[in-house]
């Protein structure tokens, strides 16, 4: 699990997209990925059980990615607010087609 700043960012040569989480104090890299198009892209919202009703429901972008070349695509979860949730799957949606 990563937790920091994350971007979406344009390789400036070949114009391909990149998510990139990076810690927040640091800026280590914790996550990286390519986005392509075509990729399975999908958005969620998970409710609080009815123990937690107090709690806010979690706010999730599911992307298939493949991490390390040569390896089958993995589900990737990524945790939003609800305004970040919506900004950050319309942006990955328009690159996915």
């Amino acid at each position: 699990m990563a937790k920091g700043n994350l971007k979406l960012e344009q390789n400036k040569e070949n114009k391909k997209y990149r998510v990139v989480v990076r810690d927040k104090i640091v800026g280590k890299v914790l996550f990286n990925v390519a986005i392509n198009h075509g990729m399975p892209l999908d958005k969620t919202m998970l409710t609080p059980s009815d123990t937690k009703k107090n709690m806010k429901p979690t706010y999730i972008v599911l992307i298939n990615a493949v991490l390390e070349k040569g390896t089958k695509p993995q589900l990737f979860k990524i945790v939003t607010l609800i305004d970040d949730q919506k900004v950050l799957y319309n942006e990955l949606k328009k690159i996915v087609g």
